[in-house]
């Protein structure tokens, strides 16, 4: 974990922007693709019938996929969680100087 003590208070916003920036484009390049393409290998047709042409391998592929990209969106939502909740407390600690 970084140490977010020892970063001024612009830096750990600038850092914060940043992270934030990274989350969003691995949920809409990384995670919620892979979502959405395992949802297309087991949604019904028009007629209600399941493909059957999906290999067992292939859809646990995809849903070992989703599960390694979620362990990496929960790890940087963390990582974010703390970085935001530094911001908070140095600005109370700041309010409160006043």
């Amino acid at each position: 974990m970084e140490n977010y003590e020892a970063m001024t208070l612009r830096d750990r916003l600038t850092l914060a922007e940043r992270r934030i920036r990274e989350f969003r484009d691995h949920l809409e390049r990384g995670f919620l693709p892979k979502v959405s393409d395992t949802v297309e290998l087991i949604h019904p047709t028009a007629d209600g019938a399941f493909p059957e042409s999906v290999k067992d391998v292939t859809l646990r592929n995809s849903v070992k996929n989703i599960l390694t990209a979620d362990t990496f969106t929960h790890q940087s939502a963390e990582k974010l969680i703390a970085l935001c909740t530094s911001v908070e407390d140095e600005i109370d600690r700041i309010l409160k100087e006043k």
